[in-house]
């Protein structure tokens, strides 16, 4: 079964918000077993729109949009895709009753009875996150579901709404999807590993997803193939045992963040280089106060030795970026937090500010735990961004491998 996704907005196209809503329907579509074809952005336009239907409703059975449901005055995916099928608006008492509950008025408004109109002939789904509905409208062969754009909506409505509405009513074979998440190796290193362990024809069941830090070796196709997929997963898994972090989509800070709770370790981290970055990692995830007792930012040499007591000496003789600084910035921290466990990052993330003994990208990432303890020299490329990133995983990573051999 075919599948497009068509995403409209103006802020998508300017570059203000980033599109991650396509990225999440598309693999939740291949996991049902759908073939997404097309994958295209437009402007709240109706030009645009019209021409971007015209093109993907010519190879496709279902069809995604999302954006433009809402109720002011450029939102008008719902009035220009209901006019492209040849549907009037009509109003529906069951949402205007539900928005009603909602916002515990008695009064409609104008923008609430938008809200409430949906394409004769067509179905809809409520917004239990949100106001605008979720929209369906079917002609000859194609289905084609309206959802916001606000992610924590779309979500909601495709996880709860949609994908049990297509497992109804579309006898299609699931995907298989194997995720292997691995860090401090690059991608080049690990295709070129896997190249040599599976034959030519196996590879169109792998890819590969880098970012920064961290790459997803991905093994996929129909449930026919699953014993197949299994085989290869394995072999994989085996080869890259030392990199491996997650086998599923979990981030490094949740997994991080479940084995210090699980051990009743208590976690500090000491940060040049990232200003903080790693702290916001970890404290993204909820109930991060049970494992992390607190961080410092010592970006300059007066903080690390005020903060931190790493030894003017050391500074002067090995400089801020040096192993030497990291293995006291990481014992300060220990100290100062009284904890079982340590992160201490310091680096040149640039542009500036590199030398040829000491180049940008140059970082030393030291983690403890409990009576372990190691300092890791990484000479990292990219731009200041990339380098930061970098850092955050690979310390991230470090600590979670050395509270395995910690036992």
């Amino acid at each position: 079964m075919r599948a497009s996704i068509l995403t409209i907005g103006n802020e998508i196209l300017s570059g203000r918000i980033i599109n991650t809503n396509a990225s999440f329907i598309a693999s939740k579509l291949y996991s049902l077993g759908f073939k997404v074809n097309h994958i295209l952005t437009v402007a709240d336009k109706a030009t645009d729109i019209i021409n971007a239907l015209d093109y993907i409703t010519a190879d496709t059975d279902i069809v995604v949009t999302t954006g433009g449901l809402g109720p002011t005055s450029d939102d008008i995916s719902k009035k220009v895709i209901s006019n492209y099928f040849g549907r009037e608006l009509i109003f529906k008492d069951e949402i205007a009753h539900y928005l009603k509950n909602k916002f515990g008025t008695t009064d409609f408004s104008e923008s609430m009875k938008s809200q409430a109109m949906v394409p004769a002939g067509g179905e809809y789904f409520i917004n239990k996150v949100g106001t605008a509905p979720g929209i369906l409208v079917r002609s000859k062969n194609i289905m084609l579901f309206m959802l916001p754009g606000v992610p924590k909506e779309m979500k909601y409505l495709l996880e709860e709404e949609i994908i049990p509405y297509l497992t109804e009513h579309f006898d299609i074979e699931e995907n298989i999807i194997f995720n292997l998440r691995t860090s401090t190796i690059p991608e080049i290193k690990i295709y070129n590993r896997i190249k040599e362990l599976i034959n030519k024809n196996d590879l169109k069941f792998v890819g590969f997803y880098p970012s920064y830090g961290v790459v997803d070796v991905r093994i996929s196709g129909s449930k026919s193939e699953e014993g197949k997929l299994s085989k290869i997963r394995d072999l994989i898994k085996r080869e890259l045992y030392d990199y491996i972090f997650e086998e599923g989509f979990r981030n490094l800070e949740e997994i991080i963040g479940e084995r210090l709770r699980n051990k009743g370790a208590i976690l500090s981290i000491a940060e040049s280089i990232t200003g903080g970055m790693i702290g916001g990692r970890i404290t993204d995830v909820p109930g991060s106060s049970d494992y992390f007792s607190g961080g410092v930012v010592t970006y300059s040499n007066s903080s690390k030795i005020k903060i931190l007591h790493v030894s003017e000496d050391t500074l002067e003789k090995y400089g801020a970026v040096s192993e030497e600084t990291c293995s006291q910035m990481l014992s300060g921290v220990s100290t100062l937090f009284n904890t079982d466990c340590s992160i201490a990052v310091t680096g040149i993330a640039g542009p500036g500010g590199g030398t040829k003994k000491k180049p940008v990208g140059l970082v030393y990432i030291g983690v403890r735990a409990f009576d372990k303890s190691i300092i890791k020299r990484y000479n990292f490329s990219g731009n200041r961004n990339m380098i930061r990133e970098r850092t955050v995983n690979y310390s991230i990573y470090l600590l979670l491998k050395l509270l395995e051999k910690a036992g």
